[in-house]
């Protein structure tokens, strides 16, 4: 398992690492110079997307020919993608909370909705990521594209359908739910984040499971 996040990591540093330096530094500084915390949220989501670029490497190379070879199970040869995934995730969220506590927002924004701005990223780049790697496995990286931003375009379209079924005063109700509740907005924000958090550990592990069944029976 070592051998092969080695691999990944020379992989992807040798192709971007100074384009993730510039892309680094123009996020930090945008979020700090011009107060435009989104940027760091952003930052989340971008370095999950480098670790996908992994399987595309992969594929062209044909290197899973020789992988299979190896006497490596299917489930390291997948994990190494998901764990080295999940770091990048991880560290996203680590720098933009460092970044935070450098930013003009730490001064005047609250920790917990903070933590749930930078967790919600974490989020939407779990579940892009958890939704691409299998996609990839099965139809292969240039169809897995398309057949992602179908999905998203789906998802989306669900979404819209069911708010604009939802009865009038709906979301009313369910302010007055939480402001029955006697909760603090901190406390209700540090309760979303934590099942954000939820949300996206089995998100990753379900898709790491599915990754795998696919690896194992296809053929090189």
């Amino acid at each position: 398992m070592k051998g092969l996040l080695y691999k990944d990591l020379c992989t992807l540093t040798s192709r971007y690492k100074k384009n993730f330096l510039v892309v680094f530094v123009l996020y930090i500084v945008w979020a700090i110079l011009f107060d435009m915390p989104f940027m760091l949220y952003a930052l989340v989501f971008v370095l999950g997307m480098y670790v996908q670029s992994a399987i595309s490497f992969d594929e062209y190379s044909h290197w899973d020919m020789y992988g299979h070879t190896l006497p490596v199970r299917p489930a390291a040869l997948v994990g190494s993608k998901y764990i080295l995934g999940g770091g990048a995730i991880l560290a996203g969220c680590l720098l933009a909370a460092a970044a935070f506590v450098l930013s003009p927002v730490a001064s005047k924004g609250d920790s917990a909705e903070i933590l749930l701005g930078i967790l919600s990223a974490a989020t939407t780049s779990t579940f892009y990521f958890s939704l691409s790697v299998p996609l990839s496995y099965k139809f292969g990286c240039d169809r897995a594209r398309t057949a992602v931003l179908l999905v998203l375009a789906g998802i989306f379209c669900l979404v819209m359908l069911v708010f604009t079924r939802l009865p009038d005063g709906a979301l009313d109700g369910l302010n007055a739910a939480a402001d029955a509740s006697g909760l603090s907005d901190e406390v209700l924000s540090l309760l979303a984040s934590a099942a954000l958090a939820g949300v996206s550990l089995v998100l990753f592990l379900a898709s790491w499971g599915v990754s795998t069944a696919i690896y194992r029976k296809k053929e090189y």
